[in-house]
This record gives structure tokens, C-alpha cells and sequence, in this order.
């Protein structure tokens, strides 16, 4: 069949325009995920670097502050062990003074006096006339010693008159201590602490340079019916009481009397006194007593000198020496009594027992002759110390081999 010019359409020709391009969707970006410009354009050789100087800059300044702190924790210790020695006696006897010459051994005294009673059974009553008494204090402003007898008067403002009961010598600008009783019995004569004079002296200027005060208040004026206990039972317990009253006047004596003295029970003479018992309602009766302490006393460091000197020789100690602890020493007066403490002579003594001694160094002036001083040359210092037996030494900071030129930089240590 012949075909029409209008049904021979020629091929198009196929064009780069007629090709279809699909459809790509954009996806908004956030901020955080844009890679910062200076990440992307810095080399990362150039980081390590920069790492590398902080590190080195960070140990050099951690070196710094080392040496500034060593520096301020500079200094040096020297630590010792002093020289010690043991002394042993047997009896040794020695004497003492109370107002001691160079060379010689010093005392001083201590004096105490306390009162204490105990209740018993009573077996029966008795009437009594008790006077009061006290201990009084005399005291002598003149330049000379003034001597007083027994019954000796001494009168209150009131006009109540006691007397003393021995003979009395009170040194020249000093004073004793003595007992007094009252003329008459009755508890009216009980009366407090009071100042008395001397009715004897009146008339002269020692009225006026002699007087007395009491120490403890008058006590145990009494007349009348009372509880009575067998004799036995009183001695019983006055044995008692002087066992507690030397142990309590002991302990009071140690702790009133300076730290640096030293007591021995041994050098210690107690007086006791029964006093005038209280009346009692009940069926018992009341023993009263008063004890009254004297002591010799040593300051520690002369007793330990002297001690050391006797036993060692003055060669041997050269320098100061002292013994801490004296409890196994017994000194003791020598002879079969005691001496008057008051009349204030030379007493001799004997001692007893071990004591270990150690030598005193004197650590200010070590340390100002270790100034300057090389570790090696310590040795050298020390042998002009022969109080010490042993030292080790520690300088700070470790590299440094000489002590301080400051002594207050040098620590000086006693090990025991």
C-alpha cells in the first residue's frame, strides 16, 4: 500500500540536552562538622613541636621550684650520744654545808608540819585542863643573835600570854621556828593566826626588833570531861600516824621544794607531838598528832658534780655531768643521830647504791664551731667535745658537703 508523505516522520537526532539527570537532594551542614581552616592548613609536624617545648617548659619549672625549696629547707643536724659513766658506793661519807665553799657540797633545808587523828575506842572518861598551843615564828632585825630561854612570853594585842617551850637562838636579820603553849588552859586561848610581841624586851629598842607571828593558829585549849581510850589503843595509833604523816610531809615536801633539788627520805628528821584530843559525844576518843618535817635538800646538778668529782677525779669529768635519775642512791645522815638541821653547820652523810652519769654537752657553742665545717672535718670538732661518745651528721640538701655558715641553720640533737 503506498504510504502518505505525512506518515514518514524522520528520526530526531538524540541531543545531550534530551538525557535525564536525576535529582540529587542537599543536606544542610552544621557548623560543628565544617573542618576549622588552621587544622586543615597546619602541618601536624608543627604540632609536636609546640607539645615538646610546653613538656620541657613544664619540667624546667618543676626543677626550679625543687631548688628553691631545698634551698629554703637547707640546714644540717648533728645528733650525739653522750658519754656516760657508773659510780657505785658503799658507805661513802662526805659532808655538807649549808653555807658551802668552792669545792664544797651545799644543802639547803626545807621545813614542813602537818597534823592528822584517827578515832579509837573509848573506854572510859577522864576531866581535863589542856592548853592551847601553836607554832610560832620569832623574827630578829638586828645585827646581832638574839637568844631567848624557855617559858620565854609572848603576848597577843588582846593581852593573851604563851610561852615558848625551849631555849631559842634567832639569828642576826632572821627568824625560827618554835612552839608556844598558852599560860592558862581553856578553849578561850584557841584563837587564829596572830602577830605577838615580847613583854620581856619592853622598855629597850629590841621590843621593837623582836616579834613573833604565828605560824599555824593556837589550838586545843580545853577543860572539862572527855572520852578517854586505853593506853594501849593510843600508842596503836599514834604509830599509825606517824607512819602517814612522815608519807604525806615526804610528798608535800617534793612538791612544794624547787624541780631542780632533791630530796632523800634519809636526810629527813620528823618530830612528833601528840596533841590535846577533841571532845567527843560518841563512845570513841580522838587521838590527835602533829608532825613536824626538816630536811636536807641538794640541788641536783652540784650534788651530781660533786658526786662525779669524788668518785672520778677532776681529769676524768672536765665538764659538766649530771644524773637523771637518783632513786637508787640512799644517802643518809651519818652517825647514830641526826643533826640539828636548824643550828645551820656542816652535816655529814654517807652514801649508797649505783647511779649512772651522763656528761652535759654544750650544744650552743658546738654548734657555732661546726659553722663552715666540711662533713669530713666533724671529727676533728668532736674531740673537743669529750662529753660526747658518738654523732652522726645529716646535711641538707644532700649535695652539699659543709655545714651551714649560719649556726642557727645547725640542729644539735642528744640521743638517749
Amino acid at each position: 500500500m503506498p504510504k502518505n508523505i505525512e506518515d514518514m516522520v524522520p528520526p530526531r537526532r538524540r541531543s545531550i540536552r534530551d538525557v535525564s539527570v536525576p535529582v540529587r537532594r542537599i543536606e544542610p551542614v552544621s557548623v560543628s562538622q565544617v573542618t576549622e581552616p588552621e587544622e586543615i592548613l597546619t602541618p601536624r609536624k608543627h604540632k609536636n613541636h609546640k607539645n615538646r617545648n610546653l613538656w620541657i617548659s613544664g619540667v624546667v619549672a618543676v626543677l626550679v621550684i625543687a631548688l628553691i625549696a631545698f634551698s629554703l629547707m637547707s640546714g644540717a643536724t648533728l645528733a650525739y650520744k653522750p658519754k656516760m659513766s657508773d659510780l657505785a658506793f658503799s658507805g661513802d661519807a662526805y659532808t655538807a654545808y649549808q653555807s658551802a665553799a668552792f669545792g664544797q657540797l651545799a644543802y639547803s633545808i626545807i621545813k614542813l608540819s602537818g597534823e592528822k587523828s584517827q578515832s579509837i575506842p573509848a573506854s572510859g572518861e577522864e576531866t581535863v585542863e589542856e592548853s592551847a598551843r601553836g607554832t610560832v615564828i620569832i623574827y630578829n632585825q638586828q645585827d646581832t643573835v638574839q637568844k631567848l630561854v624557855k617559858t620565854t612570853r609572848l603576848e597577843t594585842t588582846d593581852g593573851k600570854i604563851y610561852r615558848i617551850q625551849s631555849d631559842v637562838s634567832i639569828p642576826a636579820k632572821g627568824s625560827l621556828e618554835t612552839l608556844a603553849v598558852a599560860a592558862e588552859p581553856g578553849a578561850s586561848y584557841n584563837i587564829p593566826l596572830s602577830d605577838f610581841t615580847l613583854p620581856g624586851l619592853k622598855g629597850g629598842p629590841r621590843y621593837e626588833l623582836v616579834y613573833a607571828r604565828s605560824k599555824t593558829a593556837m589550838a586545843g585549849g580545853f577543860t572539862g570531861t572527855r572520852k578517854k581510850a586505853s593506853p594501849a589503843d593510843v600508842a596503836k595509833a599514834k604509830d599509825t600516824l606517824d607512819e602517814e604523816l612522815r608519807s604525806e610531809l615526804l610528798n608535800q615536801a617534793r612538791a612544794q621544794m624547787p624541780s631542780d633539788y632533791v630530796l632523800f627520805p634519809g636526810l629527813a628528821t620528823i618530830t612528833y607531838e601528840i596533841l590535846p584530843a577533841e571532845a567527843s559525844a560518841d563512845n570513841t576518843a580522838t587521838v590527835k598528832e602533829r608532825g613536824d618535817l626538816s630536811a636536807a635538800i641538794f640541788k641536783r646538778g652540784d650534788l651530781a658534780q660533786y658526786l662525779a668529782l669524788q668518785k672520778l677525779g677532776a681529769q676524768n669529768v672536765g665538764s659538766q655531768v649530771e644524773i637523771p635519775d637518783f632513786s637508787k642512791i640512799d644517802i643518809t645522815f651519818s652517825g647514830p643521830n641526826a643533826p640539828d638541821l636548824a643550828s645551820g653547820g656542816p652535816i655529814r652523810i654517807k652514801a649508797a647504791g649505783t647511779a649512772q652519769l651522763r656528761f652535759i654537752t654544750d650544744e650552743p657553742a658546738l654548734a657555732s664551731d661546726l659553722i663552715g665545717v666540711q662533713r669530713d672535718d666533724v671529727d676533728k670538732v668532736l674531740k673537743n667535745y669529750p662529753s660526747i661518745e658518738s654523732a652522726r651528721t645529716m646535711i641538707r640538701p644532700f649535695w652539699k658537703s659543709a655545714f651551714p655558715n649560719d649556726s642557727a641553720k645547725i640542729k644539735i640533737v642528744a640521743e638517749y
